[in-house]
């Protein structure tokens, strides 16, 4: 949970991550309808044999990130998260390059797949119980 500040727009990246998984869950978040408001935001994890994810037991540990961001930034990775949940395999092609706001002086043609960003984070470790 965390009070968002009133009277100006305010985006949002959340990461999840458990400290022995490779890769976090991210979630875009934008104030809206919250403006000013307390937000809370939860996770969860839900065992699917499928993929072989297990739900969080007591004593997993979990590093929990509140990244504030721009509205370009968030329109970017709203975009690169929805792409990801596609789903498909790894190595399915992605429905549309990304382009972020890296640019080539030298080929501005030859673009870079990113993003450049300055952030403020909120960092917390929990360990379930």
């Amino acid at each position: 949970s965390f009070k968002d500040p009133v009277d100006e727009d305010n985006y949002y990246l959340m990461k999840f991550q458990e400290q022995k998984d490779l890769l976090p869950t991210l979630f875009d978040v934008d104030d809206k309808f919250t403006n000013g408001n307390e937000m809370t935001i939860t996770y969860e994890k839900i065992t699917d044999e499928e993929t072989g994810e297990e739900e969080l037991k007591p004593g997993d540990v979990l590093d929990i990130e509140l990244i504030g961001i721009s509205k370009d930034y968030y329109d970017y990775i709203r975009l690169l998260i929805n792409q990801n949940e596609t789903g498909g395999s790894p190595f399915s092609t992605i429905p549309a390059p990304l382009k972020g706001n890296c640019i080539n002086p030298v080929n501005p043609d030859n673009y870079a797949y990113g993003y450049f960003r300055l952030t403020q984070v909120d960092r917390i470790t929990y360990v379930i119980e």
